[in-house]
């Protein structure tokens, strides 16, 4: 049995979540203070990117395990239970997760998964109902970006606008890439790289030489048609916006070209959402020279934050890998970790009553002005979020462009971002 299935197994059923002596009878108080319970919805593909899918619901459940009860609503205890839902990448399921989450009296928080699709389609379905959502990966710049100020979604992650200019800074500043090619999904995350990505070159004086499309499922045969097509070009890049099985077929597809017409690899992060690096070796990897963007983070710096976190999440995992160098798609852990921080926060300071749809609005308005700083494990959050106008776009958006990184795997199959060229880079436009 894999790790992720033990991991599984441990974790099943575990949906009441508290610190210390989580909802036992309250020392010396005699009559126990009434208890009100909330649910926090987890809608993530637990199936194709089920190591990411994973990673999100234990930064989630690691971040709830410090909770104290009581520190919520004064006079009485708080229970908060987690719901995982699988939506194995179908947008139709999610919006049947959706509709679940909104006839549920005590649904209180709808966290996002991996994929970009399911919250651009239905963003003014959530943001109509009032459905407070979370989301710590999907990256899709129009997630968090709605036509009106009428806006319940709040991310902490990489942004599409902020990764395009990120990637397209290494590509020319750091690779030096002059003849520049995109291959990207066919999808509404693809298009919006289009726009990011061209937007970021152009920062630099470059503009992408071709743009090429490819299917969600694309298989080995179709990305060998599209590399095929670089052969006759003097491509030195390729920046590739896909997921972890499609990178396996085009680094194939790539290796079967001479290595003096073999373009390197510049990627989006959707190949850390599953178990890539075993499929391509180091080898590989190193033939093309794969980089991926991130946000700037090290799980395991030496803080207090830190070594809470982990602890939490080997607890969590019973002693697995998971508190270990080698835990699959980290930023899912890093970011949900972070934003439910900053989620307790926002519900300590929002005054709330048991009334859930009430207490959504409430945690929404607090959310938005934050009033003390809040310690993650990518940095100290001061007023993360502000209120939302179309003119504000970034409003819902708890990291910028500081905060995003290019990374790599090493030998040993380890994210490794580097932070430490960020630190010496010079500032971006």
């Amino acid at each position: 049995m894999s790790f992720l299935k033990q991991i599984g197994a441990m974790v099943a059923g575990f949906a009441l979540l508290s610190a210390g002596a989580a909802f036992g009878e309250a020392a010396g108080d005699g009559a126990d203070p009434e208890t009100i319970t909330y649910r926090i919805y987890v809608d993530a593909d637990q199936t194709v990117a089920a190591e990411a899918g994973r990673a999100i619901e234990m930064g989630l459940r690691a971040a709830l395990s410090d909770l104290d009860p009581k520190s919520i609503i004064p006079g009485k205890k708080v229970a908060i239970e987690v719901a995982v839902r699988d939506h194995r990448t179908n947008v139709f399921r999610s919006k049947l997760h959706m509709d679940e989450f909104l006839a549920d009296p005590r649904g209180l928080v709808f966290f996002g998964g991996v994929h970009s699709p399911q919250l651009i389609r239905y963003r003014e379905y959530l943001n109509e109902n009032g459905v407070l959502t979370l989301v710590p990966w999907a990256a899709g710049a129009p997630v968090t970006r709605a036509p009106t100020e009428e806006n319940w979604i709040f991310r902490l992650s990489v942004d599409d606008r902020k990764a395009g200019v990120e990637i397209a800074r290494y590509a020319v500043l750091d690779r030096g890439c002059e003849d520049v090619h995109l291959l990207l999904t066919d999808n509404p995350w693809g298009k919006s790289n289009a726009r990011t990505l061209s937007a970021g070159l152009e920062l630099y004086d470059r503009h992408p030489t071709s743009l090429h499309w490819m299917p969600w499922q694309a298989d080995l045969k179709m990305l060998r048609q599209i590399v095929s097509r670089l052969r006759t070009t003097s491509a030195d890049c390729l920046i590739a916006v896909g997921d972890s099985v499609q990178a396996k077929s085009l680094i194939d597809a790539l290796l079967e070209l001479p290595r003096d017409t073999r373009p390197s690899v510049l990627s989006h992060w959707g190949i850390t959402t599953s178990d890539f690096p075993f499929q391509a070796p180091a080898s590989y990897r190193d033939a093309v020279g794969l980089k991926f963007v991130q946000s700037c983070h090290d799980l395991f710096a030496d803080t207090p934050e830190h070594h809470r976190a982990l602890a939490s999440l080997k607890k969590l995992g019973g002693g697995a890998h998971w508190a270990g160098p080698e835990i699959p798609a980290p930023p899912g852990f890093v970011h949900a970790y972070d934003l439910t921080k900053l989620l307790l926060a926002a519900m300590r300071q929002a005054r709330l009553t048991g009334e859930v749809r009430a207490d959504r609005a409430a945690i929404r308005a607090a959310l938005q002005k934050l009033d003390a700083p809040v310690l993650g494990l990518i940095k100290t959050y001061r007023r993360p979020f502000e209120p939302y106008s179309p003119d504000k776009p970034d409003a819902h958006e708890a990291l910028g462009l500081s905060e995003m990184c290019m990374a790599q795997y090493d030998v040993d199959n380890v994210v490794r971002v580097d932070l430490r060229a960020f630190a010496n880079q010079e500032p971006r436009p």
